[in-house]
C-alpha cells in the first residue's frame, strides 16, 4: 500500500508544471464544451476555433433559438423545472391523481440556485504542502487492516472465557493462524477468507464463499481446505483462554450429511466418522459445510463440548486437466447455546422482519411441534422439476415473516402418466407437503410451543375436494396445483415501537384442469405446482400520524380577516387544516 502511496505521490509532484494554471477562487471551466483542439466544436460559443460567423448564429437573443452550449456548461444557475414525471410517481405513491396539464409545472421553474456551496471554492494545494509523511498519516487514521497472522497476540493469562475472546485451537496438531480458530467466510469478491475467527459468546453464519482450484492441483487441496477431518475430528480447540496452560478439547462429530454435488441433494448417514480421500481425480467426501455448536456452563465462561454438523461430497472429474477449473461452495458457522436444547426466537415480543415464521403441527396433547429454525419447503430438484419422494434438497427456503414466497418446480408427464397420475391421485407430490404438515402458526416471535393460545388455527379455505377422476375424451382432470397461504399481520402497542402480530391465518388449495396439449402422447409436458405465501396488513388503511380533527367550534365571522370564505361559518377543524397544509 506505502509503495503505491509512493507512487502517486511522484507522479504529483512530477506535474509540478501543469499546463493549467488556476488561481485562488477562479472558476477554471470557462469552455467545457470546448472538447477539440485546434478545431471548432459544434454550438461551443466560447471556442476560440469558431468563427464570428458561426457564433453569430447560433448566439441568439431569443432564449427559444439560441443554441449556444457554453450558457449552459459555464452559468452556475440554469431554469430547472420539476419533472412531471416526478411529480406523477411522488403523487401517485400518495394516492393523488397527476393532472394532464403542465401548467403547475412551468410556474414552478427555478431561476438561480442560491445554495449554501455557491460562491464557495475548493482551497488550493501546493506542490510543497504535501509530503509522503502526510499522506502516509492519512491512511493510518483512516484504513485499517487485520494483521492478526502477523502482529503479535495479547497472552492472556486468566482461564476463563470472557465475551469476545478469540478461540484458540489445533488442526492435526498443527498450529494453523497463530493457535486461533478459523471460520472461513465470503471476501468482498465472494472468495473465502480463512481470516476470521471464532470470538467467545459471538455466533457467526458468514454464508457461502468459494474456492477455485486447478483440477491438476486437487489432489492436495484435498488434504487441506477440503479435508473434513481437519474441521472435525482432528480439529482441537483450547478450553480456556489461555493458550499458554490449556488443555485441547477434541471435537465431536454431531450429524453427517453427503450431497450430491449435481442435485443439491443430501442423503443423511449413519456414521460418525468421516474420510476425506484423493483417487482418479475425484476427492471423495470433500467437506462442503462444517456447523459447530459450542455449549457453555451457565456461567458462559467456560464450554462443556463442541458439536460439528457436516456435509461431504465428491467433486472433481474424469480426467485432471492441469487447466480445468474446478469450483467449490463452502459454508461454516458457530453457536453458542447454554443447554442442549434452545428455543430460537423470531421477535420478542411481535415478529422481526425477515426472521422465520413459527409454524408447527398441533399435537394429541395439545401443545404444538414447532419447526424452530423456520419450516424449510422442499419438492424442487436442482434443475426446478418436482421430487416425488421424500428427498431433500440442500439450502432448502425458509418461509420468512413478512418476505412474500413463491417456490415453484415442474412436473413431466406424458399422455398415459397423466391418466394414471390422475386417477390414483394418492402420490401427493412433496411440495404439497406444507398442506399436512402445518396446522397452526405463532401469533408472536416468542410464542411458546406449550401455550395454545400463542398460536393461531390456520383455517382451510379451499372450495374444492380432490375429485380423482379422468375425462378421456377432453385428456384432462381436475387437481390442485398451488397452494396459497394467506397471512394477515396487525401492529401492537406503541406508536414508536409497534410489535406486528399474526392475528390470522388461512390456506386454500387451487384446482387447475391437468390438461395434455402435446401432438404426441409419448412426449412429457410440464405440469407447475406451486406454493405462495401473502402477507396481509389487518388495517392498511390506518395512518397514526394522520392530523386528530378536533371538535367543531363556530367562531366569529371574520376570523380570516382581511380574507373571505364565501358567506357560510368557519369551523375551527378548517383553520388546523390551513395550518397543517402550510407546516407541510
Amino acid at each position: 500500500m506505502f509503495a503505491i502511496c509512493t507512487f502517486l505521490l511522484a507522479a504529483y509532484l512530477s506535474s509540478a508544471d501543469e499546463s493549467n494554471y488556476i488561481e485562488d477562487d477562479t472558476d477554471p471551466g470557462k469552455c467545457v464544451c470546448d472538447l477539440t483542439a485546434n478545431s471548432c466544436d459544434v454550438f461551443c460559443c466560447c471556442d476560440d476555433d469558431c468563427s464570428s460567423t458561426l457564433k453569430d448564429l447560433w448566439d441568439t437573443e431569443d432564449p427559444s433559438t439560441n443554441r449556444c452550449l457554453n450558457s449552459k456548461f459555464t452559468k452556475y444557475y440554469s431554469l430547472k423545472c420539476p419533472s412531471s414525471n416526478d411529480n406523477y410517481f411522488y403523487s401517485a405513491r400518495r394516492g393523488i391523481k397527476s393532472a394532464t396539464s403542465d401548467i403547475m409545472n412551468n410556474l414552478l421553474c427555478v431561476d438561480q440556485d442560491n445554495s449554501a456551496s455557491f460562491g464557495t471554492y475548493y482551497k488550493k494545494i501546493s506542490d510543497s504542502s504535501i509530503s509522503s509523511d502526510t499522506i502516509q498519516q492519512q491512511i493510518t487514521d483512516n484504513v485499517e487492516y487485520s494483521d492478526l497472522l502477523y502482529s503479535p497476540q495479547t497472552t492472556i493469562t486468566r482461564s476463563n472465557f470472557n465475551p469476545g475472546d478469540l478461540m484458540g485451537s489445533l488442526a492435526n496438531s498443527w498450529a494453523q493462524f497463530g493457535n486461533r480458530w478459523s471460520l472461513p467466510s465470503p471476501d468482498s469478491f465472494g472468495y473465502c477468507n480463512d481470516m476470521n475467527f471464532v470470538k467467545w459468546l459471538e455466533p457467526s453464519s458468514p454464508g457461502f464463499c468459494n474456492r477455485q482450484y486447478l483440477a491438476s492441483t486437487l489432489s492436495t487441496h484435498c488434504t487441506s481446505e477440503l479435508n473434513a477431518a481437519l474441521y472435525s475430528s482432528l480439529l482441537q480447540v483450547y478450553n480456556t483462554s489461555n493458550l499458554a496452560s490449556s488443555s485441547l478439547y477434541t471435537i465431536q462429530i454431531g450429524s453427517i450429511k453427503i450431497r450430491d454435488v449435481n442435485t443439491l441433494i443430501d442423503t443423511s448417514s449413519s456414521s460418525t466418522s468421516v474420510s476425506t480421500t484423493y483417487s482418479s481425480c475425484i476427492c471423495t467426501n470433500a467437506l462442503l459445510e462444517a456447523h459447530y455448536t459450542v455449549l457453555t456452563t451457565l456461567s458462559q465462561q467456560y464450554f462443556l463440548k463442541i458439536t460439528a454438523d457436516l456435509v461431504v461430497g465428491n467433486i472433481g472429474t474424469t480426467g485432471c486437466s492441469g487447466t480445468e477449473t474446478i469450483n467449490i461452495q463452502q459454508k461454516f458457522s458457530v453457536t453458542f447455546q447454554t443447554q442442549e436444547t434452545v428455543t430460537v426466537k423470531s421477535g420478542n415480543p411481535g415478529y422481526i422482519v425477515g426472521k422465520p415464521v413459527l409454524l408447527g403441527k398441533l399435537q394429541s396433547d395439545n401443545t404444538i411441534n414447532v419447526y424452530s429454525s423456520g419450516y424449510p419447503v422442499y419438492g424442487a430438484s436442482l434443475t426446478g422439476q418436482c421430487l416425488t419422494s421424500s428427498q431433500t434438497t440442500s439450502n432448502p427456503p425458509v418461509i420468512n415473516f413478512r418476505q412474500d414466497f413463491v417456490y415453484s418446480c415442474y412436473y413431466p408427464l406424458s399422455y398415459p402418466a397423466l391418466s394414471s397420475y390422475c386417477t390414483t391421485y394418492n402420490e401427493k407430490l412433496p411440495i404439497f407437503s406444507i398442506f399436512d404438515d402445518i396446522t397452526h402458526v405463532g401469533k408472536f416471535g416468542n410464542s411458546l410451543s406449550s401455550n395454545i393460545d400463542d398460536w393461531v388455527e390456520i383455517k382451510d379455505a379451499s372450495n374444492k375436494t380432490v375429485a380423482t377422476s379422468w375425462n378421456s375424451e377432453t385428456g384432462d382432470c381436475l387437481l390442485p396445483n398451488m397452494v396459497v397461504y394467506d397471512i394477515v399481520v396487525a401492529e401492537i402497542g406503541s406508536i414508536k415501537n409497534p410489535q406486528p402480530k399474526i392475528v390470522y391465518a388461512q390456506k386454500r388449495k387451487e384446482f387447475t384442469n391437468w390438461a395434455f396439449m402435446k401432438t404426441i402422447t409419448t412426449d412429457d409436458q410440464y405440469f407447475m405446482n406451486t406454493v405462495v405465501i401473502n402477507y396481509i396488513e389487518y388495517d392498511k388503511d390506518f395512518d397514526p400520524y394522520t392530523l386528530i380533527r378536533l371538535k367543531s367550534q363556530i367562531l366569529p365571522d371574520d376570523v380570516l380577516y382581511p380574507f373571505r370564505a364565501s358567506g357560510s361559518r368557519v369551523s375551527i377543524s378548517v383553520i388546523f387544516g390551513i395550518l397543517a397544509i402550510i407546516l407541510n
